[in-house]
């Protein structure tokens, strides 16, 4: 950030394209044929939507796809928004590409700040199933471990952090997955609830909340007793999480996490500076993609709850909404536990 410069801490979001070296089976960034016909946005463009954000005052840009760290000379983009004025900038990454160490060190030089590293399985299997991707879960590792160290030596000052996708078949395995990526140096770890589709075979992979609440309750325990992590679970509604969350700010900080006012540059021609659309994600997140059960009409949380993926009505109904949070007392006697 430019010297002197005292505007408040404020990130908006640029998706460079939508081209990717995984497929994620539960991705909805874009169709296959977007993917095709426009991959990347042009370096024109997004100069001037780099220019135009700081003149709006936007200090902190986090880029996205796809797969950023695929783009052509993205070292470049980077050091232009750095040379800008942004002195926070972090990308969204499946890391594959970061597991090569000159890479990433290149990355850094050129102004990036912090990495969320995308991972969903602490099963290599799964992993290669999840992302068609040989090899997934290593490479990601060996990226992990790269990043942590730099993030040690100070070179991600705005800190390096796990996302997973929060599936069906991840339920049985969140103690493994935490130890897994505790393991490689990261404690900070963000579990975002599938967003289902249209797509038929999507129903296989979410979770029903009569099979995740209980799990989510009895693994909130095990953090706090033993795992220590930091952790965060996005869109789930706050009546599955227990009341020992609910009633208490630090808890309720610590795993129900922070949906931030994020805006969201998009490029859907990926070619002149005029297509770009632009949009607050918690506002289309809460007004296109989420809805209430009925069941939820004289819920006490409503006021603070944006509802639950719509989708997810359209496979199970709300029948899974009529019972109130439960307690997790017996296994927290002594809560907050952490500091």
């Amino acid at each position: 950030m430019e010297e002197g410069d005292k505007r408040p801490l404020y990130w908006s979001e640029i998706n460079l394209g939508f081209t990717c070296n995984c497929r994620c089976v539960f991705c909805t960034s874009a169709s296959q044929l977007v993917r095709k016909q426009h991959p990347w946005a042009q370096p024109d463009a997004l100069h001037a939507e780099v220019d135009r954000l700081w003149a709006s005052g936007v200090n902190a840009l986090s880029f996205s796809g796809g797969e950023p760290t695929l783009m052509p000379r993205f070292e470049e983009l980077v050091g232009y928004a750095r040379d800008q004025g942004f002195g926070h900038i972090r990308i969204i990454s499946n890391g594959l590409r970061l597991a090569d160490k000159t890479r990433l060190e290149g990355l850094c030089d050129h102004g990036l700040t912090g990495v969320a590293l995308s991972l969903h399985s602490p099963k290599p299997a799964l992993e290669e199933r999840i992302t068609g991707r040989t090899g997934a879960l290593p490479k990601k590792l060996r990226a992990l471990d790269h990043l942590a160290a730099a993030r040690d030596k100070g070179r991600l000052p705005d800190g390096l952090s796990v996302k997973a996708v929060l599936h069906r078949l991840l339920l049985p395995l969140l103690e493994r997955f935490v130890r897994l990526v505790q393991s490689h140096g990261v404690p900070d770890i963000g579990f975002n609830l599938i967003r289902p589709n249209d797509r038929p075979d999507i129903q296989d992979w979410v979770p029903r909340f009569s099979r995740l609440k209980p799990r989510l309750l009895s693994f909130i325990a095990q953090n706090e007793q033993t795992l220590g992590a930091n952790l965060a679970f996005l869109d789930i509604p706050p009546c599955q999480f227990p009341w020992e969350v609910l009633s208490n700010p630090l808890l309720r900080q610590r795993y129900q996490g922070t949906h931030y006012e994020r805006d969201i540059s998009l490029f859907p021609a990926g070619s002149h500076g005029d297509a770009v659309q632009t949009f607050n994600w918690q506002a289309q997140r809460r007004d296109e993609y989420k809805s209430f059960a009925a069941a939820c009409d004289h819920c006490p949380l409503r006021p603070g709850c944006e509802g639950v993926w719509t989708h997810y009505l359209d496979l199970f109904g709300d029948r899974e909404f009529k019972s109130a949070p439960q307690t997790i007392a017996h296994a927290l006697p002594q809560i907050p536990r952490r500091r």
